[in-house]
């Protein structure tokens, strides 16, 4: 049987879902250079709003099998966005962004893609020292680009 083999460069991007307010519908591009060992993916990503934010590589781990793939996507560093678009940045270990979607391709043109949708979960402790879980939501699509 016959196994696609994602090897190489990806670009798309990950929109923001309802709960993030203002920033909900909003785009932002990424590339991500992925390797496929038999369906192990390993890889990383820069996001075109992020690139110059951190101090190492937003890493990529995960699995595609048949027309599924799902990965984490790692920031190297916490990072986060707030409603009005200001990026934050701190010391501590980034969590990761769970990736989840299937493999796809237009017939007319042969061009193959990725859509799916995106979960990231968080706890942050709030202006009472009360750690409060939340959960951010949203879609991605990436195209093959060689």
């Amino acid at each position: 049987m016959f196994r696609s083999n994602i090897t190489g460069t990806w670009k798309g991007a990950y929109t923001y879902g309802k709960a993030y307010g203002k920033l909900a519908g909003h785009s932002v591009g990424f590339t991500m250079e992925l390797k496929d060992d038999e369906g192990i993916i390993t890889g990383t990503c820069t996001d075109d709003d992020a690139k110059d934010l951190f101090n190492g590589p937003v890493t990529i781990k995960g699995v595609f099998s048949g027309k599924v793939i799902s990965f984490k996507k790692t920031y190297p560093q916490e990072y986060y966005i707030d409603e009005e678009g200001n990026r934050y940045v701190s010391d501590m270990p980034g969590d990761p962004v769970e990736y989840n979607g299937s493999l796809r391709q237009l017939w007319i043109f042969g061009k193959r893609f990725f859509k799916g949708k995106w979960t990231i979960a968080r706890i942050v402790v709030d202006e009472n020292g009360i750690e409060v879980r939340g959960v951010g939501r949203g879609t991605w699509r990436m195209d093959r680009v060689d």
